[in-house]
C-alpha cells in the first residue's frame, strides 16, 4: 500500500459538480487529500489537485476498479456523496 501523505483523505462522488467542487475546493484549501469520482473522461478542466477516478456509479463492473484504486492509496477519513 502505498500511502501519499498524512493529511486526511476523502472521496467525492460526483465532484465535478458544482456542489461536489466546491466541497473540494474546500478540503484542499484545509489540506486534505482529495478523490474524485467524475464520469468525464476529460478531467483536464477540472481541479488539478484533485485525484481524478473516471467510473459511472450506475456501473456495477466498475466497482472492482474503483476499489483497486483507492486501496493503493490507503484508507478514507471521508466520503460526499453528491452523484
Amino acid at each position: 500500500m502505498q500511502i501519499i501523505n498524512q493529511n486526511p483523505t476523502c472521496l467525492i462522488t460526483g465532484c465535478s459538480g458544482y456542489i461536489g467542487g466546491f466541497i473540494a475546493k474546500r478540503l484542499i484549501s484545509l489540506n486534505w487529500q482529495v478523490f474524485g469520482i467524475t464520469r468525464q473522461n476529460d478531467t483536464s478542466p477540472l481541479n488539478p489537485q484533485v485525484r481524478w477516478i473516471v467510473a459511472d456509479l450506475n456501473d456495477q463492473k466498475s466497482d472492482l476498479e474503483r476499489s483497486k484504486v483507492l486501496t493503493k492509496y490507503g484508507s478514507l477519513d471521508a466520503i460526499f456523496h453528491c452523484a
